[in-house]
């Protein structure tokens, strides 16, 4: 047992007094990387998600120059570019398929140039798929998407050893998966309220209705009892008026008389 102990004792000390600075500093650019990238996700707005997409690429654009993995720098400076300009579009409603082809088409040409075999197929696919993906504001689409592209840079991060690149994959692919949980959520959410506000709206109008009916059956009421009000003032008026001509009558019947006699 103490043997074990020593053995591993040993190792992890010559594994730690192999680390470099350079290598610190790789691997500390990684992990900011990850930062960025599971933030983006986490983001319910585009041009907040592209930003932190921005941030991640550039990170990383970093790091892949300093591991000597030209075409996985190439693809994620030009990637930032990209996202500017989609931010930029997007802002102003203007369509993004003219810059996706554009962006395509540069993608696979900095893949012939910084072609190192089957890895750089790897990045440029991956970044060609992320263009279309990154151009549209369908945020369940733009998560599909990415989430087929973070495979394929998992694999190309091992091919050219950046752990954490890597883990920033494995991490992204969580977040994703979260995000469209969350999303599918939101959306149920979304579905009830928009229910619930149209019953509310339904309840509002019977209840309006049913006041405005009972309003004017009030009326009516009133109109029919003014109207009977009215009848019954002309009875009265008719028969004062009746009672009078007969009083006249007498009158002039007796006055006849007593000329007479």
């Amino acid at each position: 047992m103490r043997k074990a102990r020593l053995t591993f004792r040993t190792a992890a000390m010559g594994f730690f007094s192999s680390i470099t600075a350079f290598d610190v500093l790789i691997e500390a650019i990684g992990i900011l990387g990850i930062i960025a990238s599971i933030i983006s996700f986490q983001c319910k707005k585009h041009s907040r998600l592209l930003l932190f997409r921005s941030a991640n690429e550039s990170l990383f654009a970093l790091q892949y120059g300093l591991l000597g993995a030209y075409t996985g720098m190439a693809m994620n400076v030009i990637g930032v570019v990209r996202n500017v300009v989609f931010t930029e579009l997007v802002k102003r409603k203007k369509s993004t398929v003219p810059a996706r082809i554009a962006f395509g088409a540069v993608f696979v040409v900095f893949v012939a140039v910084t072609w190192a075999g089957f890895k750089s197929l790897l990045s440029g696919t991956a970044k060609v798929i992320s263009t279309f993906a990154y151009g549209s504001t369908n945020f369940a689409l733009t998560r599909v998407l990415i989430f087929i592209t973070s495979t394929s840079w998992f694999v190309y991060n091992l091919l050219v050893k950046s752990y954490a690149g890597c883990a920033c994959e494995l991490l992204t692919i969580g977040s994703i998966i979260v995000s469209l949980i969350r999303y599918k959520s939101d959306k149920k959410k979304l579905a009830v309220a928009t229910a619930d506000a149209a019953a509310t709206d339904t309840t509002t109008d019977g209840t309006a209705n049913n006041y405005t009916a009972t309003a004017d059956t009030a009326d009516t009421a009133t109109d029919e009892t003014t109207l009977d009000d009215t009848a019954t003032d002309e009875t009265i008026v008719a028969q004062t008026a009746d009672a009078t001509t007969d009083g006249q009558n007498i009158i002039e019947n007796v006055t006849d008389e007593q000329k007479e006699n």
